[in-house]
Parts: structure tokens; C-alpha cells; sequence
């Protein structure tokens, strides 16, 4: 399986820990990883993960420096996301032609169970599949989509995929031109969006994503902590959104997965 992940220099050794995760509980045969970073990452940074991964897959590097004068928001939901949400759009572009498929995730996850079923999941003639937001449930929750209301073809009441994992049909998504089309948006609208990339992708991919189970982006992970009664079993991909990350203070001591991602990353040495 080919996984992407994107990244700046502040979520290496977030990244890591995902990695970390992913090679030990997904059951996949020697996954590819494909690297996005927004500058050539360091020697030692490309020999630490690659001594990671050993045997058990493969990790290529892939920088691209375009994100950096992309606009952020000004909304203060926002006020934590960084330039690099941005690098998951330029992926189907930076991955070899030949490849069909491509999960691309965000570094603030953590794999905790199987990702065979995700591999094989069906996604008919959409460009991607995706998991409906947990929080932003319908294009018009949170003050709207930007633009939504100029764009005649949009249902305010359709649902609200999260980005923070996409698996990408690589030809169906060149074959629209996704990223020219959510750069051209996020060029429009940046300034008063959500959450720019995602708001962009929603906006470009209306009518042409799959709805994925929640196991494979589980973004409420406090239901499944077992202090709660829950079963982390219930979810192969549990994602921080949010300010609020794994490795934050404000993250519970008590916490199943903050105890297993110092555990990786202190295994990693990150």
C-alpha cells in the first residue's frame, strides 16, 4: 500500500510516530511511504527515518516548496494549522504516474488497528473516499462554506468530509485537475475558511467523494478511551483534531493513545 503523509520540520518526529504506528499495527505487507515535506528535509532526518523502517517498507522524500506563500485563515478555529495542510494537495502530482492509489494521512494520527480492509475499500467512480467530519457535519455548519452560497450547484445540507485521511484514485484525481481547481479556491476564499485546504477540497470534490466508515478517521478518540468504558479496537486510525494534539499538555494524562505515542516516540528516539 502507498501511504502519504505531509509535513514540515516541527511534525518530523510526529511523523515518525505514525510511521512508527502504521508498521506495527496495520497488518500491511512492507508499505511505501511517500514523504511530503516543504524543503528538502536534512541528511540526518532522511537516515533517521529510513533506519527506522528498516526492511519493513520503503520511504521516499518529496519536497515541494510551494505552500510556503499560500494564504492562511484568519479565523482564530484555524489559528493552529500551518502552511503544510497544504502539501496533500500537491501529492497525486509528486508520486509516480504508474502508482493507482495513494492514503494520504495527517501526522497528528495514530494507527491502532488493521488497514487491509481500508486498502480494499471500494470507491466506484469517486476521486476519493473520506470520513464525514465529526464536528462540521453538513457544507453549511460553521458559519458555511465560503462561497457556498454563490455556488448554485451546492447543497448547504450535504455532508462534510474531514481531509485528515484521503484515499486518493490518483488518475480520476489528475484527470479533474483537483489541485489546480483547490488552489484557485483557497486563492479565493482562504481568508475566511474553516480550515482552508479542507473547506477546498469539499468545495472541488461536491458530488464526487465515497463516505468511508468512521474507523478509518476516528477524530472522537475520548469515546473510545478505555477510562470511558470504550475499546480502541473500534477505530484503526484515530485522529487529534483540534489544537489539542497527543504530545500537548493540554492532552489527558490518562489517555490510551497519548501513552502509546510517547511510547513510539521514545522507540523511535524522535
Amino acid at each position: 500500500m502507498h501511504i502519504g503523509l505531509g509535513f514540515d520540520e516541527a511534525y518530523v518526529p510526529h511523523a515518525r510516530v505514525l510511521i512508527e504506528s502504521i508498521l506495527r499495527e496495520s497488518a500491511l505487507a512492507a508499505p511505501r511511504f511517500w514523504l511530503i515535506t516543504d524543503r528538502e528535509p536534512g541528511r540526518a532526518v532522511r537516515e533517521a527515518v529510513r533506519r527506522q523502517v528498516g526492511d519493513r517498507g520503503e520511504a521516499h522524500f518529496l519536497p515541494v516548496e510551494q505552500v510556503a506563500h499560500l494564504p492562511l485563515s484568519t479565523r482564530d478555529s484555524a489559528r493552529h494549522i500551518s502552511q503544510g495542510m497544504y502539501l496533500r494537495l500537491f501529492m497525486p502530482w509528486l508520486v509516480p504516474a504508474e502508482m493507482d492509489r495513494l492514503l494520504y494521512l495527517d501526522c497528528d494520527m495514530l494507527c491502532t488497528g488493521p488497514l487491509t480492509g481500508l486498502a480494499e475499500a471500494e470507491l466506484g467512480d469517486a476521486v476519493i473516499g473520506a470520513v464525514r467530519d465529526a464536528y462540521t457535519r453538513r457544507l453549511a455548519d460553521g458559519g458555511a462554506l465560503p462561497g457556498l452560497r454563490e455556488e448554485a450547484g451546492l447543497d448547504p445540507q450535504a455532508p462534510y468530509f474531514n481531509s485528515g485521511m484521503l484515499l486518493i484514485d490518483l488518475a480520476r484525481w489528475r484527470e479533474a485537475d483537483v489541485t489546480r481547481d483547490a488552489l484557485a479556491y483557497v486563492e479565493r476564499h482562504a481568508d475566511a475558511a474553516r480550515y482552508p485546504d479542507q473547506d477546498a477540497l469539499n468545495h472541488v470534490l461536491f458530488g464526487r467523494w465515497r463516505r468511508l466508515p468512521h474507523r478509518w478517521n476516528h477524530m472522537m478518540g475520548w469515546r473510545l478511551e478505555p477510562v470511558y468504558g470504550g475499546d480502541p479496537a473500534q477505530a484503526s486510525l484515530v485522529h487529534c483534531v483540534g489544537p489539542k494534539k497527543f504530545w500537548t499538555d493540554e492532552f489527558p494524562d490518562f489517555s490510551e493513545f497519548g501513552r502509546r505515542y510517547w511510547k513510539y516516540r521514545a522507540e523511535v528516539g524522535a
